[in-house]
């Protein structure tokens, strides 16, 4: 076949919106993947092996942080939209307010894996049982058994395997999640409580917006999925 026919056939379909919106979300969760893991990666080679127990608290405090970053910005996803639909009624956003919700919420889930290892593994140098110990670990440990949860119900592929019906009012636990991070957060000796109340506060100023009545779709007229 001539390649310098120019006819269709013979050139690549343009990426339909379901496929840039998949592409970013993809490139959401990779770069905050990829950047945590290269913050360890370059710490643990700094430090030769030898880890001191400041050292091994920041670089916690940093996973967390980034984790409890990302969770925030999912759970601002929907009401954000909501509001932006106020300004641009014309416009169908509810579609990429699904895509940028699951890619922070997929982001969040891996980074709080990776600051629940951090903890486990170098501060607290394998000591489960410090865990039941502290109230605040083990409000960590359920928040973090909820996003597990919520990023294995985040493949649709994953969902019809293990035949997950009720998937969406499991989502809605991310907001549990949220709070046992607060309180995570609140009972830790580490946390500063002035930016967690800063933060949470902004979370809840900005959930407000869900308050909105969701806009109908353009294209079904149906009210928007969010």
């Amino acid at each position: 076949m001539d390649e310098e026919s120019g006819s269709p056939s013979a050139q690549a379909a343009p990426p339909s919106g379901r496929d840039r919106r998949r592409r970013l979300a993809a490139g959401i969760v990779l770069a905050l993947s990829a950047t945590a893991l290269g913050l360890v990666g370059l710490f643990v080679r700094s430090q030769g092996g030898s880890w001191r127990p400041t050292e091994a608290l920041w670089l916690a405090r940093g996973t967390g942080w980034t984790a409890l970053g990302s969770l925030m910005l999912a759970l601002s996803a929907t009401p954000t939209g909501r509001l932006l639909a106020r300004f641009r009624p014309r416009s169908d956003l509810s579609s990429w307010v699904v895509a940028f919700r699951r890619a922070f919420g997929i982001a969040a889930a891996i980074l709080a894996l990776l600051h629940a290892a951090t903890v486990l593994g170098l501060y607290l140098r394998g000591a489960w049982a410090a865990v039941l110990s502290f109230s605040y670990l083990r409000a960590g440990l359920v928040a973090l058994a909820i996003l597990i949860a919520m990023l294995v119900t985040s493949f649709p592929p994953l969902v019809r395997r293990l035949h997950v019906k009720l998937w969406k009012p499991l989502h809605r636990l991310g907001y549990l999640a949220a709070l046992l991070v607060l309180d995570h957060l609140l009972l830790s000796p580490f946390a500063p409580r002035a930016l967690t109340f800063e933060l949470f506060g902004a979370l809840f100023a900005v959930g407000l917006f869900r308050l909105l009545p969701a806009r109908p779709s353009i294209s079904t007229g149906a009210p928007s999925r969010e």
